[in-house]
């Protein structure tokens, strides 16, 4: 468990979910962090497990990958200073994707319990994961509303090459 030591400070206010946090919120909020690490190919969750917990990737990259008949495919890529998982903050059910470590990853875990109890004292939490959120699925709506433009001018394999993700399971 991470004791919000100032060393950690800047990677969580150059995340995406915490930097709009103060100071003080950052620190309260390294607390509820679990530091870990994985391998090239380590898997962090399966498609179909259950989800509450949220991820921010301080080192390496993640990708995010779903199973379809032809096999695993791409779906995003998550760089350090981004989070992944945040959904299962919000909801209960499975992971709507597989993450795996795509180089020597070094992540931050949120759970439910912590996120909520986090929420509970300090609201202007939720208010910036929500609002990240809701960037992505904007962004989504998007990238949907183009792939639709896509599928009507084109023959039915471009559009799988332009398969949109709502959120980054």
């Amino acid at each position: 468990m991470m004791s919000g030591e100032p060393g950690e400070l800047p990677s969580l206010a150059e995340t995406c979910c915490f930097g709009k946090l103060t100071p003080s919120l950052l620190l309260l909020s390294g607390e509820n962090l679990d530091r870990l690490a994985f391998a090239p190919g380590d898997v962090i969750f399966h498609e179909g497990d259950p989800a509450d917990t949220a991820y921010i990737v301080i080192k390496g990259d993640i990708e995010l990958l779903t199973d379809t008949s032809e096999g695993l495919v791409l779906m995003a890529t998550v760089a350090p200073q981004q989070s992944f998982g945040e959904l299962a903050l919000f909801c209960d059910g499975p992971r709507l994707c597989t993450a795996r470590a795509r180089s020597h990853v070094e992540v931050l875990r949120l759970t439910r319990p912590a996120y909520t109890a986090l929420a509970a004292r300090y609201p202007d939490i939720a208010h910036v994961i929500i609002a990240s959120l809701s960037r992505r699925l904007a962004a989504a709506l998007r990238a949907l509303r183009i792939a639709r433009t896509i599928a009507k001018l084109a023959p039915a394999p471009a559009l799988q090459a332009q398969r949109p993700s709502i959120f980054t399971c």
